[in-house]
């Protein structure tokens, strides 16, 4: 992978991690049940909400007895991302060859 991929994916790795600190602060503030009107959560609540409907769009059925398990699935998904820069920087520079 040349030099600027890799400067690439590291910044994409580095957004997918602070978007799952945003998610994990929206799923506790979301055992309060704030307002998303409310001035300290509305900017957690503009940020991942997109995500969100995206995957209620798709997956409507990801409500489970009143809990809603996009947030869970968002997470998984970019863990596996952060994983996968993880494994790369273990293994070293990877070769593919034609």
């Amino acid at each position: 992978m040349s030099n600027i991929g890799k400067c690439c994916f590291s910044w994409f790795v580095w957004i997918c991690e602070v978007y799952i600190w945003m998610i994990i602060i929206r799923i506790i503030a979301s055992w309060f049940n704030p307002s998303p009107y409310n001035p300290i959560i509305s900017p957690w609540f503009v940020v991942t909400e997109p995500a969100m409907k995206l995957l209620e769009n798709y997956f409507p059925t990801l409500a489970y007895r009143g809990s809603d398990l996009s947030d869970l699935l968002i997470y998984i998904f970019l863990f596996a991302i952060i994983m996968v820069r993880h494994i790369y920087k273990l293994i070293g520079d990877w070769e593919f060859s034609h």
